[in-house]
């Protein structure tokens, strides 16, 4: 069966007899049925830095019209928004609806710094003064770099490769 909207589940719902003939009992049975069927939104699927600034202007209880208005101006990931917005033309209209109808995140890829059977434990901010760094074998412990970018910085520094982390390592 296809899925119905709200209106219909109230144009198929009929009521039942009683004994004396009066339609007044609803079926509660066929009503939940047809509740089940509702076209529920299907939520738009939005990168984490757009997901942050919805919720960052939710909580200020920003109204919607003004904060598609202002989306461009967010002043974090200025150039992120700006490739978004080219590369997602009715960026508009994504706003919009993961703000009504609720969003997923894009499953972006993290990287780790693989050196020889070893994972590179802490970025290079965390490197003590005498210079040692803290290695791992376990690949789940190893420091997650946001960018591959990133992880070719501390390659450059330390040797090794970078290993693109799925999402549940």
């Amino acid at each position: 069966m296809n899925k119905l909207s709200k209106k219909d589940v109230f144009k198929y719902a009929t009521f039942a007899r009683n004994l004396d003939g009066q339609e007044n009992v609803i079926r509660v049975g066929a009503i939940n049925y047809l509740i089940d069927q509702v076209d529920e939104p299907e939520k738009v699927v939005i990168p984490q830095f757009v997901a942050d600034w919805i919720e960052k202007e939710k909580r200020a209880n920003s109204q919607l019209h003004s904060v598609i208005s202002t989306s461009l101006n967010y002043s974090n990931h200025v150039e992120n928004w700006i490739d978004w917005c080219k590369n997602n033309k009715k960026f508009t209209e994504t706003i919009a609806r993961a703000w009504l109808n609720g969003y997923e995140v894009v499953k972006e890829p993290k990287w780790v710094v693989k050196l020889g059977n070893s994972y590179l434990y802490e970025p290079m901010a965390d490197v003590g003064s005498n210079g040692l760094i803290r290695l791992t074998r376990n690949k789940i412990e190893a420091y997650h770099f946001e960018s591959k970018e990133m992880a070719d910085i501390h390659i450059d520094k330390f040797g090794g490769e970078a290993e693109e982390v799925l999402a549940n390592e």
